[in-house]
């Protein structure tokens, strides 16, 4: 689309899921951010996310494509960790203001976590 040269660098998700006969249990972990602290269980994988240019005329050098990848896992808070603050939100500001704009979002309780993975196709 014309009026936005150059593009916004960000990430493309696609749905995934573990190939049988490569399943992993569940596993416990610590996860903190600037929302929340807690006990989780990380489970099942959910996306992978691969670097995008968005809106921009010039494609990502295809070596870029091995870095920057996250894969995405449904998390299930531990039981006694505190609830989420009902009603939290944020002014979201980020590299993509010209295309999409500011945001206010109301942030709920976290059912994915994100982590950093190398992939290759």
């Amino acid at each position: 689309p014309a009026g936005f040269p150059g593009g916004v660098s960000g990430q493309r998700c696609y749905p995934a899921k573990r190939i049988k006969g490569f399943e992993v249990p569940p596993q416990a972990a610590f996860v903190i951010d600037q929302f929340q602290a807690s006990n989780s269980t990380i489970g099942k994988p959910f996306m992978v996310c691969v670097p995008a240019n968005v809106v921009g005329p010039t494609p990502i050098n295809s070596t870029s494509f091995l870095l920057d990848t996250t894969v995405c896992y449904k998390v299930k808070d531990d039981k006694g960790t505190p609830k989420f603050p009902a009603g939290g939100s944020a002014v979201v500001l980020n590299g993509t203001v010209p295309l999409i704009g500011i945001e206010l979002l109301e942030i709920k309780s976290s059912k994915v976590v994100c982590l950093p993975a190398s992939s290759g196709f």
